[in-house]
């Protein structure tokens, strides 16, 4: 009978370990879900947090670039009124090669001559002069030396004279097809809009320029 008593007694002290195992191991898979669940709530409230700031330095940037847009529109209106006023007065040479100069702005007028159309002698870089029938290198050196000293070539028979006899001849030979595609007077300006918005610079207008008269106007504008 004692020995009997003992194993009873062992048997049901192993019960009673079993299931305290069981139970602790039940509560770790618990407290181990509950940390999953806390850590998944953590990482979509940061993500929407960040989605927030995200969506707040946006709309920041947003406002900030529509006055930009606003401020280069003002700088582009001021421009043009003083260039027909020069144009009126007669400072052709404001239209010619300064038609970006505007002082005092907090914005920036970045002026290039047209992709296409025709090339002003009198503006235009060496490459792209460099692009005309029988402009050899020694052609664009004289025009470019002449642009130098602050001499403006008025037009073609100009354009011969301060040339060797050569290269006269050379330019001479090809003018009909010469005359479609030079101009001695700018025919319009690509002017591009920039500001600083929140710390990064950037081109928020553009507008192409043409000389109309003694007024300036505007062919074609873009916004971005």
């Amino acid at each position: 009978m004692p020995v009997r008593g003992t194993h009873g007694v062992r048997t049901r002290s192993l019960v009673v370990r079993k299931t305290a195992a069981v139970r602790d191991r039940r509560r770790g898979v618990a407290l181990l879900a509950v940390l999953w669940v806390l850590m998944a709530v953590a990482a979509v409230s940061s993500l929407q947090l960040r989605a927030l700031t995200q969506g707040a330095r946006a709309g920041a940037f947003r406002v900030a670039s529509m006055r930009g847009r606003w401020l280069v529109q003002g700088c582009f209106a001021a421009r043009r009124a003083q260039l027909d006023r020069a144009l009126r007065d007669g400072r052709d040479d404001e239209w010619r090669y300064r038609p970006g100069r505007l002082r005092e702005s907090a914005c920036r007028l970045v002026v290039t001559a047209p992709d296409s159309g025709p090339v002003d002698v009198n503006t235009a870089p060496a490459e792209l002069l460099a692009t005309l029938p029988a402009f050899t290198p020694g052609v664009v050196d004289a025009v470019l030396e002449r642009r130098a000293w602050g001499e403006r070539i008025d037009g073609i028979d100009r354009l011969l004279a301060l040339l060797p006899p050569p290269l006269a001849d050379q330019v001479r030979s090809v003018y009909p097809e010469l005359a479609g595609r030079i101009v001695f007077d700018p025919v319009g300006w690509i002017v591009r809009g920039r500001v600083t918005v929140d710390g990064r610079d950037l081109e928020v207008m553009r507008e192409y320029w043409v000389r109309a008269g003694a007024r300036v106007a505007v062919v074609r504008r873009e916004i971005f």
